[in-house]
């Protein structure tokens, strides 16, 4: 995550550079070069997540896999439940169809760790699509000004 935040720190200076550009030349033409500009570093960001994700979803396939390899078919699920006193805590469970296998407190945490990732990476690569729509709509709409 520290590559996507590095680039989400240049596309804020590319706005902040968008200010000082737009005293210089006609404001619809200083948007059209900023939107072009945005819409490469959006791309690079998305490439960046994709891999994070790709890393992550690889790391839990092995996981499953050596899983599936020593106890048979199954799943793996978290189950989040609160002790007597109230406090919350989870642990994950290896279920097939002959008997539930509790893993490990260390693979749990690891495995619970890495799906948050994986859910926040996902989000996060959902509001970049969002934005590179609209920036690819302004880049078009000033295309003429270009």
């Amino acid at each position: 995550m520290a590559e996507t935040d590095r680039i989400y720190g240049e596309i804020l200076e590319e706005f902040r550079r968008f200010e000082e550009e737009i005293e210089k030349e006609h404001p619809l033409r200083a948007l059209h070069h900023l939107a072009r500009r945005v819409l490469s570093k959006i791309d690079v960001a998305l490439m960046a997540l994709d891999r994070e994700i790709e890393e992550l979803e690889g790391w839990l396939d092995d996981v499953l896999w050596a899983l599936k390899a020593r106890h048979g078919p199954g799943y793996i699920t978290v189950k989040s439940v609160k002790n007597r006193y109230g406090k919350r805590y989870s642990y994950v469970i290896f279920r097939t169809s002959a008997k539930d296998i509790y893993l490990s407190k260390e693979l749990g945490e690891r495995i619970i760790k890495a799906r948050r990732s994986l859910r926040l990476l996902k989000a996060r690569k959902r509001r970049l699509r969002k934005i590179r729509t609209t920036v690819w709509g302004w880049m078009k709409s000033t295309e003429h000004y270009a």
